[in-house]
Formats: C-alpha cells, structure tokens, sequence
C-alpha cells in the first residue's frame, strides 16, 4: 500500500527532530507530500508577573520557537511539496 501523504507531529525536542528526520526521509523516498504541525508544550508557558514574563509574550516566544523549527524541517523536504501547521 503506497503512501502519498505523511503527516509528522513536531516540537522542537531532539528526540522529536530525530523522528521528523526519519520521516521525511521515508517521504522522500515514497515522493510523498508532507504536512508538519507543531506542537506546543502548553507546560512550557511560563509566566509571572515578578519575572516580568506575561502570558502573552510567552506564547509569542513558542510561536516563533514553533516558525522556525518548521521552517528548518521544510529545507530538509527535497522539493516534496509541504505544508506547515502553525499553533494559534
């Protein structure tokens, strides 16, 4: 049964990164479209008015966290077309 579309579910942990690695090298090989989503660890908002870190700008800084791992796995595709699922 051939695959044409995979979809990879990324952070940007490096266990994460090594398995969207695989898979985009098992989409290269099936000339397979890729579709990447991201996803955030909402353990990881961390905010505190003492610290000065509001809700807001913290899930601005995993938003572009979010871009740029994407981004970076999207070099790596081959010409295989892509598409990205950005966290709102």
């Amino acid at each position: 049964m051939p695959y044409f579309k995979i979809l990879l579910a990324v952070d940007s942990s490096e266990h994460s990164m090594i398995a969207a690695k695989k898979g985009l090298e098992l989409a290269d090989q099936l000339q397979a479209t890729v579709a990447l989503l991201f996803v955030i660890d909402r353990t990881k908002i961390v905010h505190s008015s003492d610290t000065g870190i509001f809700a807001e700008e913290a899930i601005a800084m995993l938003r572009k966290e979010a871009e740029h791992t994407l981004d970076h796995l999207a070099t790596m595709c081959n010409g295989n077309d892509v598409t990205r699922f950005m966290p709102e």
